[in-house]
């Protein structure tokens, strides 16, 4: 049994019975099954919960199952890298190739994501060279190869430029029969460093945690009545008009009229 690693290897519950077996194991990748056969008639079944999460310094390894495919990034000089200056031209390289006596391929559909950093630099409606029909948008670059056979690889080409510096996860490139969905392949992730004019790794600044706590405290504090009131139809206390005297009309305390002539 092949098991991924950090997975413990006390944790297998196997379970059997006349017509077949259940195994249990945490973590396992491949397993063989040996012994005498009872019966000409043999099937298996395999379920897969969850998924392999890799530490941010380790690229996912490639897989093929059937097919083989393998990006490559050139720079101005033609050499393969994984570093380039901001506002390089980057020629992207994928090979395809069929093995295992496959041969007469016609519907291998391959898909590139663009990693971010990145841009296309062809001009619009134009795709990869070498294939023959292509879709492509903003982020993705969607293909057939043509005719495949085994062990006669294809090369495709297209062309980038480096647009933003910083270090970005580069996806892997993907093809696929789309008549047998088993035959595909995967090439491996990885990373990709765009420098700055100069030829400087740029990193993006860290967050001020000054800023981030007053804005905390402010979203915190509640908002009084008078603080809602624009300042400018805001009058001070000082300044504000005495109330008008009422004029005081107590019995015995009215005003007499003023007397009149005799």
């Amino acid at each position: 049994m092949k098991r991924t690693a950090g997975f413990p290897d006390d944790k297998d519950h196997l379970t059997t019975a006349p017509a077949g077996a259940l195994l249990e194991a945490p973590g396992c990748i491949a397993a063989e099954v040996s012994g005498a056969a009872q019966s000409s008639f043999l099937w298996w079944q395999g379920e897969q919960t969850g998924w392999v999460r890799l530490p941010d310094d380790k690229a996912s390894p490639a897989e093929k199952s059937g097919l083989e495919v393998e990006r490559t990034y050139l720079g101005e000089d033609g050499k393969p890298s994984t570093r380039f200056r901001a506002g390089e031209k980057i020629t992207v390289r994928v090979k395809l190739r069929a093995y295992a006596g496959e041969e007469g391929l016609m519907d291998i559909a391959l898909t590139d994501l663009l990693p971010g950093g990145l841009a296309y630099a062809m001009n619009p409606g134009t795709g990869p060279d070498g294939a023959p029909k292509f879709l492509r948008s903003e982020e993705r670059m969607t293909w057939l190869s043509p005719e495949l056979s085994s062990w006669s690889p294809v090369t495709f080409t297209y062309t980038v430029r480096a647009a933003t510096p910083g270090e970005f996860t580069v996806p892997p490139v993907e093809a696929q029969s789309l008549s047998r969905p088993l035959l595909r392949a995967r090439g491996a992730s990885g990373k990709l460093t765009i420098l700055d004019s100069e030829g400087n790794p740029v990193k993006l600044p860290d967050a001020a945690p000054a800023a981030a706590s007053a804005s905390r405290d402010m979203s915190a504090a509640p908002l009084s009545s008078q603080s809602t009131q624009p300042s400018e139809n805001r009058v001070p206390q000082s300044a504000a008009s005495p109330a008008p005297e009422k004029a005081n009309t107590a019995p015995g305390n009215t005003p007499s009229a003023p007397d009149g002539d005799d």
